[in-house]
């Protein structure tokens, strides 16, 4: 009988093609029956080399939890001591999550991200989540952002998702996300606070003045943009939407594995629950915006600190990486070292460079209490009042930074529980309702008694 492949063996192809079955998958059964459901659900969908790991070695089943709250519970899933397979993500859907995701557009996204390489590759879908590709890595944290070759390969990674992959002819005239989001969220958020058994600090009062507020600036938006529809910053791109440092992977190479034209590719954008048509800018605003959080901090983990956004040095820098790698894209020029940025360019290229900076400064500026926007909504829906065990308020997987998604070393005869890290829903929802009103006192609109973003 021939032997597995090893892990680092197994390559899927662009032809793979993952299965669906019915399975339901509950993270609260006992122990040994969770184990077994998951290893049932892993052969119904016929995974890749996991057909001889026998179903009776589901009580060793190596399984950890990674992160998990309202909207996402996820696993670190191994074969047990003595079989060889491909370690898997698992993700089980948290009950609230269809108020935030369409779950059928998020797996279709996926399909497309995997036929250009990018992200995780989904290799089967259950009942009420799915299975991914477990990449062995880190994630960024909020010290690894500030890292200018990191901010570098940031930059490209996103120019590439931008590039790479074409929004359809129906998305092309979508409403951009920045403004689905907010449209669709702010009646949801609303609700949320008037059902209520507990008042919030937030209140529907403030809720409808904030409305007014967004729809007014809204409405400044789509004026200055009016002559701008040239402007590539502006134009609608196949957008993460969720640009935060826990969203992207270090992954572990070989060294010298990659090419030094590909070095950036030793970064992984995941969880692409938000992804969809949005402004460019978007994607750079949001990217900026999440270096002022430190979602791990022992108290504060809710705070932004102004004084941490990135400086006009650090933007420009990821600017014209980011400009660089679509002139790569488009054939317009050859990057010898990701690692750095392109010297010597013809002064025509030059030129056109450094206009697209200027627009992309200008762009991110106009779009940023937009970003803001969005997260305050989000928070405010997070603060469910559920009498289930997955109430308590932790950073869903979406906002916590996975400092360390390397195989786990623990105890694998125990499933922990989802969820345990209390966080500040509230309080984080209010910084961003701050930094919307901030952002746009920086645009000249309404601050609503609040100071200017520093901006430098």
């Amino acid at each position: 009988m021939p032997a597995l492949p090893e892990e680092e063996d197994f390559c899927f192809d662009h032809t793979y093609v993952s299965k669906k079955c019915k399975s339901l998958l509950h993270s609260d059964d006992p122990d040994h029956v969770f184990r077994h459901k998951v290893l049932l659900a892993i052969h119904k969908l016929a995974i890749p080399t996991w057909s001889r790991v026998p179903a009776a070695s589901h009580p060793t089943l190596i399984i950890q939890r990674i992160s998990g709250a309202l909207t996402n519970a996820v696993y670190y899933i191994a074969p047990p001591e003595g079989f060889k397979a491909i370690k898997l993500l698992l993700r089980i859907y948290g009950p609230n999550a269809e108020m935030f995701i369409n779950r059928l557009t998020e797996l279709e996204n996926l399909k497309r991200l995997a036929k250009h390489s990018i992200g995780p590759r989904l290799l089967g879908e259950f009942g009420n989540g799915r299975f991914e590709q477990y990449m062995e890595s880190t994630t960024l944290t909020a010290e690894t952002i500030r890292d200018p070759v990191r901010s570098i390969y940031v930059a490209r990674r996103i120019s590439e998702l931008h590039n790479v992959i074409q929004l359809t002819p129906t998305e092309q005239y979508e409403l951009p996300n920045a403004w689905k989001f907010c449209f669709s969220w702010l009646p949801l958020a609303r609700k949320n606070l008037q059902n209520r058994r507990h008042p919030l600090s937030i209140t529907v009062n403030f809720l409808d003045d904030f409305g007014k507020d967004f729809y007014q600036y809204f409405q400044w938006f789509s004026n200055w943009s009016n002559d701008k529809k040239q402007w590539t910053s502006l134009q609608n791109v196949f957008s993460h939407n969720d640009t935060q440092y826990g969203n992207i992977l270090q992954i572990k190479t070989k060294r010298r594995s990659l090419k030094p034209e590909n070095k950036h590719h030793i970064l992984v954008p995941v969880d692409f629950e938000y992804a969809g048509p949005n402004v460019r800018a978007y994607d750079l605003a949001n990217y900026f915006a999440e270096w002022m959080a430190n979602y791990h901090h022992p108290t504060h983990s809710h705070l932004m600190n102004r004084s941490r956004y990135p400086t006009f040095e650090d933007r420009k820098r990821f600017y014209r990486a980011y400009v660089e790698q679509g002139a790569v894209f488009h054939k317009n020029l050859v990057v010898k070292d990701a690692s750095e940025l392109t010297s010597n360019l013809s002064e025509p290229l030059e030129s056109e460079f450094s206009t697209l900076l200027q627009q992309l400064e200008e762009a991110v500026r106009a779009v940023s209490p937009a970003v803001n926007a969005v997260w305050a909504l989000w928070g405010v829906m997070q603060c469910e009042e559920a009498d289930d065990d997955w109430e308590d308020l932790s950073v869903s997987s979406e906002r916590e930074d996975r400092t360390d998604v390397s195989p786990p070393k623990v105890d694998s005869t125990n499933v922990p529980p989802i969820g345990s890290t209390s966080f500040d829903y509230i309080n984080y929802s209010m910084e961003k309702f701050n930094l919307f009103y901030e952002t746009s006192a920086a645009l000249g609109l309404n601050a609503n008694n609040r100071s200017t973003f520093p901006y430098d």
